[in-house]
């Protein structure tokens, strides 16, 4: 019986739905639910570090752009982030449908 209730609260896990600074920008700028936001916080923290997911937040929420983060942050990081960024848009779509 143990077992039984154990494996039933495992296969709840993935449908908790994660939160996190991506989940939390993509609800508030609306337009998809609560699923996909979920999603494409599970493919942020799968391809972007913390700190490029605090300036994609940013990016996504209209408060930074990529000259922004060149000026503060220098060319070759903007362009790292643009990578990184293109890549996490590309999975996100390909796992969750967002665009």
């Amino acid at each position: 019986m143990r077992i039984a209730l154990l494996l039933a609260g495992f296969c709840m896990l993935p449908c908790v739905a994660l939160s996190g600074p991506m989940s939390d920008a993509c609800a508030a700028r609306g337009g998809w639910d609560a699923t996909t936001c979920a999603c494409m916080q599970r493919v942020a923290d799968e391809t972007l570090e913390g700190a490029d997911q605090k300036l994609a937040v940013a990016y996504i929420s209209r408060r930074t752009s990529v000259a922004q983060i060149a000026t503060s942050q220098g060319q070759a990081k903007a362009e790292q982030f643009i990578a990184d960024f293109t890549a996490f848009g590309t999975q996100s779509k390909a796992a969750c449908g967002a665009p």
